[in-house]
């Protein structure tokens, strides 16, 4: 019996010690999805949906301004956000992401945000903006 004690209490230890992984929680987060991807045509006021581009990318938009971004080959990129409730304005900044998410990255208008939704159009003046006519949305999934 007295070899019976300390086995239990070594299982039960055990049990207790197995809990869920981080690995958990980060597929859990909250992540969002392009859901319209714009660019202007030849002629400004057509657009060219592209949006196909972002199929199997997810967003992390985490409250420390750090953005994950979740590529379809399963690879994480780290990256920057922030929207500025003043000016209305979002960026996004990372460190050679590849396409298609480097055409993203910049300064937009912000058109609408909720808890579930942002759209996001690109600044009005050409010069000041690479993202220029170019229309983003996304939605937490």
């Amino acid at each position: 019996m007295q070899k019976l004690i300390p086995a239990l209490l070594l299982f039960a230890l055990a049990l207790v010690s197995c809990g869920k992984s981080d690995d958990d929680v980060v597929a859990k987060s909250p992540t969002w999805v392009v859901t319209l991807y714009q660019t202007p045509s030849n002629n400004i006021a057509v657009k060219e949906d592209k949006t196909t581009l972002f199929n199997g990318y997810a967003f992390e938009f985490n409250d420390d301004d750090k953005m994950v971004i979740h590529q379809p080959n399963g690879a994480l990129v780290d990256a920057k956000w922030a929207v500025d409730g003043v000016t209305s304005t979002a960026a996004f900044g990372a460190d050679n992401p590849g396409a298609p998410v480097n055409d993203i990255l910049g300064d937009w208008r912000v058109v609408e945000q909720t808890d579930t939704s942002m759209k996001l159009e690109g600044q009005a003046d050409q010069s000041a903006s690479a993202n220029f006519g170019k229309v983003l949305h996304f939605v937490k999934q």
